[in-house]
C-alpha cells in the first residue's frame, strides 16, 4: 500500500516548521530491536564514500542526511524503512554540495519518495555534471528544493526539532566547501545530536563565539577541526556521550589517523563509535 502524507512546509527567515500528518500508517521496521513505529532512533549509514545519517521519529516520519557517493545507499536504506512503492523520505539533506555526500540520492530518487529536499543554496562548481543532474531529477518529480541557513528551525510537533546552526551569509559564501556545511542541532525528547558535517576550526570557533547551544548526547565528528585548540574548545561545549565517526569505507584520503582516533580517546570521556561496513550504528538509549 502506498504510504501517504499531507505535507504543509511553511519558510521563513527564521523558521521551517514542518507539519507532517501520517493519513496511511505503516509499521516501521527497525534492523537492530524488532521495530516498533514509535520510537525515535538515529541511524549511521555505512556508505562507501563521504557520510549518511537517517533520523526516525513516530509514525514512520523519516530524515536523512546526506546519501553517500553511490547507489550503496539504496540496500542499506530499505532495510531501515518500509519496502516497496510507498518507501517514504520526509525530509532529505544535502550537508553541502559535494559529490560524495549527495550522487546518492540520484539513485534513491529511483526507489523512495521524498517529501522535500533541503540545502545551503550552493551549487556543486567543481561536479557541475552530477550537480545538475541531481538538481534536474529532483525537479522533473516537482519535489521542492529549499534552501536553509543559520537561525532556521525544523520542527515535527513535540517530536523532534533541528536547529539549523550553520552556515550563516558569511560561510556560505566561502570558497572552501567544508565551511559551507549544514550544521544541525537534533532535539529529540531521547537524545540529543549535533550533525556537523565536515566544518574545520573556523567554523567551530565561530560557533562558540556566538554563543550557540552545542551539548549533544551524540557528536558526529567533524575531521577538520579535531586535534585543534578549537577543537578541544568546541569539545568541552558539546560534552558528548558518543562520537560518531564516520568518512566513509573507501574514502581513505579523509579518515581519521590513529594518531587523531588517540587523542579523542585521551580527550574525552565519550565513546568512540566507527559506522563500520555492512551495520548500522543505532544510538537508542
Amino acid at each position: 500500500m502506498t504510504r501517504h502524507h499531507k505535507k504543509i512546509i511553511d519558510v521563513t527567515s527564521a523558521i521551517i516548521l514542518l507539519t507532517l500528518a501520517v493519513l496511511d500508517a505503516m509499521i516501521w521496521s527497525t534492523v537492530s530491536d524488532g521495530g516498533t513505529s514509535g520510537k525515535t532512533q538515529i541511524y549511521f549509514l555505512p556508505v562507501t564514500q563521504g557520510e549518511s545519517a537517517l533520523l526516525s521519529l513516530a509514525n514512520n516520519v523519516s530524515i536523512l542526511t546526506d546519501a553517500g557517493g553511490d547507489g550503496g545507499i539504496v540496500e542499506d536504506l530499505q532495510k531501515a524503512v518500509p519496502h516497496g512503492d510507498g518507501s517514504y523520505i520526509d525530509l532529505a539533506i544535502i550537508s553541502y554540495p559535494q559529490s560524495a555526500d549527495y550522487e546518492g540520492y540520484e539513485y534513491l530518487l529511483e526507489h523512495f519518495q521524498i517529501g522535500a529536499f533541503l540545502y545551503n543554496g550552493r551549487d556543486d562548481a567543481v561536479h557541475r555534471t552530477d550537480w545538475q543532474k541531481l538538481t534536474d531529477a529532483i525537479a522533473a518529480r516537482h519535489i521542492p528544493f529549499i534552501t536553509v541557513k543559520a537561525g532556521d528551525r525544523i520542527r515535527y510537533g513535540t517530536l523532534a526539532e533541528i536547529d539549523i546552526l550553520s552556515p550563516d551569509g558569511t560561510f556560505v559564501d566561502s570558497p572552501e566547501p567544508d565551511d559551507t556545511g549544514i550544521v544541525q542541532r537534533v532535539i529529540t525528547p531521547r537524545f540529543t545530536a549535533l550533525l556537523t558535517a565536515d566544518i574545520g576550526a573556523n567554523v567551530e570557533n565561530a560557533l562558540l563565539a556566538r554563543g550557540e547551544v552545542l551539548a549533544a548526547d551524540i557528536l558526529k565528528a567533524p575531521f577538520p577541526g579535531l586535534g585543534t585548540a578549537a577543537g578541544d574548545a568546541f569539545l568541552r561545549a558539546v560534552a558528548p556521550k558518543t562520537i560518531v565517526i564516520d568518512p566513509g569505507i573507501k574514502n581513505t584520503a579523509s579518515a581519521p589517523t590513529k594518531a587523531l582516533l588517540a587523542y579523542l580517546a585521551s580527550s574525552t570521556s565519550a565513546t568512540i563509535a566507527t559506522a563500520g561496513h555492512g551495520s548500522f550504528l543505532l544510538y537508542n538509549k
